[in-house]
């Protein structure tokens, strides 16, 4: 059965969840839910299906920023971001997780690179993990609420035009502008439905739930039915004049004139809202709409974030957000998986039936047929890259065979540690959430020389950073890090210099 992927949208009033499911050909929304924020998410899942499932979802808000850098390579964006972001958040760079999406080419120079960078504070990511965990929920991507739209983008009626996606919550609404339906500027706007309602509440001494029942059933009306009208117009002239002032700073600083608004969340459905933001904002102002084939009862412009949530975890939308802020200590661990990234050498090494000298000899270890019909091949050039400070023997592998006997015994060449022990501690550093495919290891007397490849920049910080925690390596460099030719992998080489015992 195909691995279900759950859209999680949290919001203050109710949370939404969509579940897809699918192939490569096609993915299908197989159930959906809303229920009150109070409940929790615990009922997510049927029992066991925790495992099965990958859940999406967002963190409400951060301190964002647009950086332009004269550059595109990752890794050194992901080193240069923080520091870019340090002068424009109220926090230290220890106190908060940074993460980043590319948004495109700068406007003026086209040789700059423009990234909507955003960091959140460790503690309130923390706090939210925390409080997702108590309810069996462990995510594995937490986006930005403001750039879900990305995931949907290629999915809706967003014309090539300039357009604007406004998304109205209850305390705080999201606004993301796209230009050819690329995205090129997000932000959080402080405001959302329930100003509304507190208004009405404050203004006509009901109660809160009878304020609520009031803007729902009779919004912007006109006439007798239209009392409130006046109050949720007067409290909507201030949410109006911040879209207008935000549609100005996208022009300012993008160079992009927002053509049209379309409209989604809870907050969207008041009567009257898109006649009253169009002759305030003098743009076309229609809903959000979905061209995906979808369930009848599903309302888009309810679970629109939670749909965009669950095909951000399909990778279906080109384009999509790569803001995560699972990683570093708050990274994601899979409980399905074996420890992804751990060294194949010593499977591949019992199988041939070699001992563990393969392993220091820097065999590339594809699989055991190979390695060792590799080394029965290659003896003396193996032999010679692996010890070069030692005269090629006339029969090298039983000179290599005697070296590892050596080594076992307590160390090859002088060296206090044994290989199997090198390679367990390894192992067992490994993040258990990375893939990694090991294409050399070299292990002599004081060092460890690997080659392989992995899923991303990110993700060889990540390995290095697990790898420095191990008491028995004195320093790791990073020698060299590439993208491979298809883009689809990252290669790295590492040398890691062992503690003298």
């Amino acid at each position: 059965m195909p691995k279900s992927i759950i859209g999680l949208d949290i919001g203050t009033h109710s949370i939404k969840v969509v579940e897809v499911r699918g192939g490569l050909k096609n993915l299908d929304i197989v159930s959906f839910a809303e229920f009150p924020s109070a409940e929790g998410v615990s009922h997510i899942f049927k029992e066991g299906a925790a495992s099965r499932t990958m859940v999406v979802t967002a963190i409400p808000q951060a301190s964002m920023r647009v950086v332009s850098l004269p550059f595109r390579d990752e890794r050194k964006i992901e080193q240069v971001i923080p520091f870019e972001l340090e002068q424009h958040i109220p926090f230290p760079l220890d106190e908060v997780t940074v993460s980043w999406h590319i948004l495109g080419s700068g406007e003026v120079d086209r040789n700059t690179t423009d990234i909507l960078a955003a960091a959140v504070q460790k503690s309130v990511l923390k706090e939210f993990l925390e409080g997702l965990s108590r309810g069996g929920v462990d995510p594995v991507i937490v986006d930005l609420d403001a750039l879900v739209p990305s995931s949907l983008s290629p999915m809706t009626n967003i014309p090539d035009a300039p357009t604007a996606l406004l998304d109205i919550g209850k305390s705080k609404s999201s606004f993301t502008v796209f230009s050819g339906k690329q995205m090129c500027y997000a932000r959080i706007l402080p405001s959302g439905g329930e100003d509304l309602t507190r208004a009405i509440e404050r203004k006509t001494g009901l109660s809160r739930d009878e304020a609520e029942s009031a803007k729902i059933q009779h919004g912007l009306e006109e006439g007798e039915k239209g009392k409130y009208a006046g109050i949720i117009r007067e409290s909507l002239e201030g949410f109006a004049l911040q879209i207008s002032q935000t549609i100005h700073s996208v022009r300012e600083y993008t160079g992009v004139s927002v053509e049209k608004l379309l409209i989604h969340g809870g907050g969207a459905k008041l009567k009257g809202l898109r006649e009253f933001l169009s002759g305030k904002l003098s743009i076309e102002v229609g809903p959000l709409e979905l061209t995906l084939s979808l369930p009848a009862s599903l309302d888009t412009i309810v679970f629109g974030k939670a749909i965009g949530l669950a095909m951000r975890g399909a990778a279906r939308a080109k384009g999509s957000s790569t803001i995560n802020f699972r990683k570093g200590e708050f990274v994601y661990h899979s409980p399905r998986e074996e420890i992804s990234g751990k060294l194949k050498v010593a499977g591949a090494l019992i199988g041939a039936g070699i001992l563990l000298g393969l392993v220091s000899m820097g065999v590339s270890m594809v699989s055991k047929e190979t390695g060792l019909k590799k080394l029965i091949q290659d003896e003396e050039r193996i032999f010679a890259s692996t010890f070069p400070d030692l005269p090629v023997p006339e029969d090298p592998l039983k000179e290599m065979q005697a070296l590892v006997s050596r080594e076992r015994a307590g160390g090859a060449g002088g060296s206090s540690y044994k290989v199997i022990d090198l390679l367990r501690e390894m192992s067992s550093r490994a993040p258990k959430d990375i893939k990694v495919d090991i294409r050399e290891l070299n292990i002599d007397m004081t060092k460890i020389r690997l080659l392989a490849d992995t899923e991303s920049l990110e993700a060889v910080d990540k390995i290095v950073s697990e790898l420095r925690k191990a008491e028995i390596f004195s320093d790791i460099n990073v020698l060299d890090t590439r993208r491979s030719t298809d883009g689809n992998s990252v290669n790295f080489q590492l040398s890691l210099s062992l503690k003298a015992k």
